[in-house]
């Protein structure tokens, strides 16, 4: 029932506790990546930091930006569903997607 509760917050827009919403978020989005066999952890500091471990597509990556495109919109738009302030911001490299949470 906490769930429905953090629901509550976010479709009325009257977000009692960000963090928490934050945190059910991740949640929610680790789990969904793993399914696509993606391990990823993230880094608690001034921001969040959001990083892939694995990307079994790794070697195309580099190849099609298309999948770290995809990976992008995914965060960008699911972050919104939350209704938090603040922004995504991409700090990938090269091998590694990279994500920055500024709540």
């Amino acid at each position: 029932m906490k769930r429905k509760g953090l629901l509550s917050q976010i479709r009325t827009g009257k977000i009692e506790n960000p963090k928490k919403i934050f945190k059910a978020y991740i949640s929610w989005l680790e789990s969904f990546l793993k399914n696509l066999g993606i391990k990823t952890r993230i880094i608690e500091d001034d921001y969040y930091k959001f990083e892939f471990v694995t990307f079994p597509w790794s070697d195309h990556m580099r190849i099609n930006p298309m999948f770290s495109l995809m990976f992008r919109t995914i965060l960008l738009r699911s972050f919104t569903w939350t209704k938090l302030k603040g922004k995504v911001v991409q700090t990938s490299k090269r091998e590694k997607l990279e994500f920055e949470f500024h709540i």
